[in-house]
């Protein structure tokens, strides 16, 4: 079964740019929302809340098991194996 891949940035109040990279985990059915493998960059974290994520201050880059509503994947960007473990080798371990 194949995994896909998606990007969301993320621009804080001082204008830098990161990135989220939601690697999509193969599941039976349509869940909603849709689990997920993320890698997420230094000093942002995933809520409790699907989708949702926050800046801490100092946190280190870090992947994370979580959701996304399935709706909100048409606002990101599709990306190929190759360009999602570029940002984050380590997502699919």
């Amino acid at each position: 079964m194949p995994v896909f891949f998606y990007r969301r940035a993320l621009t804080p109040r001082d204008g830098s740019v990161s990135f989220v990279v939601y690697a999509v985990i193969p599941t039976e059915g349509k869940p909603d929302p849709v689990p997920v493998m993320a890698g997420f960059p230094a000093g942002w974290r995933p809520t409790d809340f699907p989708g949702q994520c926050v800046a801490v201050l100092g946190a280190d880059a870090a992947y994370f098991l979580t959701s996304v509503p399935r709706s909100q994947f048409r606002h990101y960007t599709r990306q190929t194996e190759a360009e999602a473990l570029a940002l984050y080798p380590q997502l699919l371990d």
